[in-house]
């Protein structure tokens, strides 16, 4: 399985690079969620007007995602940055896929 995030971007340099963790799914009920980090990526590169796809090869040590009662995948992804961001960097993400195999 692979975690793509396409068109990330920033109207300045945020000084930051942002961790990517995706939710433990198979944690037992009663226990508190759980994340796994699956990588990192920084702005490196890119300015105004300029974008990038990052992406994560997601490994049998990864959380599988969860299944929905009406058959939908589901995965619960959060962005940290490691630092503080700059102000008026505003980064973005157009999209976050997760293709199976």
């Amino acid at each position: 399985m692979t975690l793509h995030l396409r068109g990330i971007r920033a109207g300045a340099d945020p000084q930051s690079a942002y961790r990517v963790y995706l939710q433990d799914s198979a944690r037992k009920a009663g226990e508190p969620p759980g994340q796994i980090m699956v990588g990192e990526f920084n702005f490196y590169g890119i300015g105004p007007g300029m974008q990038r796809d990052v992406s994560f090869e997601l490994t049998p040590g990864h959380p599988a995602p969860a299944i929905s009662l009406d058959g939908e995948c589901v995965a619960n992804i959060t962005l940290v940055p490691a630092h503080a961001i700059a102000p008026n960097s505003a980064p973005s993400i157009d999209s976050i896929e997760l293709w199976g195999d």
